[in-house]
């Protein structure tokens, strides 16, 4: 946490306006979650050319500059007290500098151990897509997971992204459809999502989203909703909470977050 003159201070200079927008290479970030799901979670991010943080609100930087990027991420939980879950990972993001063109490629483990009971799942995923407008993204993606068990998982996806920008203030709009498919067709499934985000100034922004699964065994609803304040440009603060419950069942759970992120 914070000293409150570290944050006062912080508070000060983003109102006076005395920081200057400046470039970044690097983003790290980390978080510890609570309730159902109880964890945290750390990732760090380095971008090939340096992101400007100076053309509109400092957590859309780098889709604003096009950024290409490579990520690596993890995290370890509990869930409800009886779960172990462990997650790690990378993704490459590349994103051409005159069309636009973007290709991403990730690969993540996961890992859960229940009572004496130990699944691991591996999953790969490719992403295709476009600047289609200044600040307006198009993608389609693929991802297949296979567990140690041999059960397959296959995901086919469509993401529409679009920021309105106004420099120091903005909004920005997103939604996508997702089917899985089982290697059994036991239980496909059809996603829709919707989310939104908005920033009233450079360094602060609200958001929240919602998606429906709708499964043969029932439908699935997850809201989220979120805020992510900048004490400066290089450092944020974030609070969010997400909530799924199951249709005409008593299985639901809720998920709270606190995060912090540097750039430098």
């Amino acid at each position: 946490m914070f000293k409150k003159t570290a944050l006062f201070a912080g508070l000060a200079l983003a109102l006076t306006g005395t920081v200057q927008a400046e470039e970044y290479s690097w983003e790290a970030g980390a978080g510890i979650s609570g309730s159902d799901v109880e964890g945290f979670d750390l990732g760090i991010s380095y971008f090939f050319q340096p992101v400007d943080d100076s053309k509109g609100p400092y957590r859309e930087a780098a889709f604003i500059d096009r950024a290409s990027s490579v990520t690596v991420f993890g995290s370890d939980g509990e869930v409800d007290n009886s779960a172990d879950t462990e997650e790690y990972g990378i993704d490459v993001r590349y994103i051409t500098a005159g069309s636009g063109w973007i290709i991403d490629a990730a690969y993540a483990r996961s890992e859960a151990s229940v009572g004496g009971f130990d699944a691991e799942v591996d999953a790969y995923g490719l992403t295709v897509g476009k600047y289609i407008a200044e600040n307006t993204t198009l993608e389609i993606g693929y991802a297949y997971a296979e567990d140690d068990s041999g059960a397959e998982l296959d995901n086919y996806g469509i993401e529409i992204q679009h920021l309105m920008n106004w420099e120091d203030s903005g909004l920005k709009l997103g939604g996508g459809y997702v089917y899985s498919e089982t290697d059994d067709g036991g239980n496909d499934r059809d996603t829709y999502f919707v989310e939104a985000t908005w920033y009233p100034c450079k360094n602060l922004g609200i958001g929240g989203g919602y998606s429906l699964a709708d499964g043969e065994f029932g439908d699935t609803d997850i809201y989220s909703i979120g805020a992510e304040y900048f004490i400066t440009e290089h450092a944020a603060v974030s609070l969010s909470y997400l909530s799924e419950e199951v249709d005409d069942t008593d299985l639901e759970s809720d998920v709270y977050r606190v995060g912090v992120n540097f750039r430098f």
